[in-house]
């Protein structure tokens, strides 16, 4: 009796997986252009929030500011180099959870689970729109911040930088993956409950502190 390999498995598999990865970015890049408005809305919230953290940091006094290598940085350049990190770190944690909220809340969760794909597929299509934009966003939100702010950067650091946040993601997915699986989503009538592990480490770290 000849045993037959199964065609599921092997690298065939994981390129047929990749191929439909596509789809997704379509789908996103569609539906985020036939809604301009967030788009716009969400460069709007943007340059606010720089805005504001620039006249916070008129509020600062520079000889307060640590100093490291013998360089000390100003207020803006520690508020830039935080905003680059804070959008990462909302694809693995909230957007996951949101996008299968989502799902759920239009009906189709259900059809995408019952097509020939699988979970990972479906979880890495589901935040590849954010994957490529937010690189994107982040590069452009530099270069204007070294032009207005006169924030500057060493390039030494970029690739450092670079590694440790790609180190930094799997994990940040991890807590994702948590916050989807402790409290799972409802539908119908039932409003929508699901707690992010990032809320759940600030609670505790709140309590922590208060004790």
């Amino acid at each position: 009796m000849s045993v037959t390999a199964s065609p599921t498995r092997g690298p065939g598999m994981l390129l047929q997986e990749l191929r439909k990865i596509p789809a997704f970015f379509r789908r996103d890049w569609l539906t985020m252009w036939s809604y301009r408005f967030a788009l716009f809305g969400d460069w709007l919230n943007l340059i606010v929030q720089v805005v504001i953290f620039y006249f916070v940091s008129r509020l600062v006094p520079p000889d307060n500011l640590p100093t490291f290598g013998g360089v000390q940085p100003n207020y803006m350049e520690f508020v830039v180099t935080g905003i680059v990190p804070t959008a990462f770190l909302a694809i693995g944690i909230s957007r996951v959870v949101a996008v299968m909220r989502q799902e759920q809340f239009m009906g189709t969760l259900e059809p995408l689970l019952t097509c020939p794909i699988s979970p990972g597929t479906l979880l890495l299509g589901s935040v590849v729109y954010d994957l490529l934009y937010v690189p994107l966003r982040s590069l452009i939100f530099l270069g204007v911040s070294a032009l207005v702010f006169d924030v500057s950067f060493n390039a030494a650091g970029l690739l450092p930088s670079g590694v440790i946040l790609l180190l930094f993601i799997p994990f940040v997915w991890g807590l994702g993956m948590m916050g989807l699986g402790i409290r799972p989503c409802t539908s119908g009538p039932t409003p929508y409950r699901c707690s992010h592990p990032s809320s759940d480490l600030l609670g505790q770290s709140g309590r922590h502190l208060k004790s």
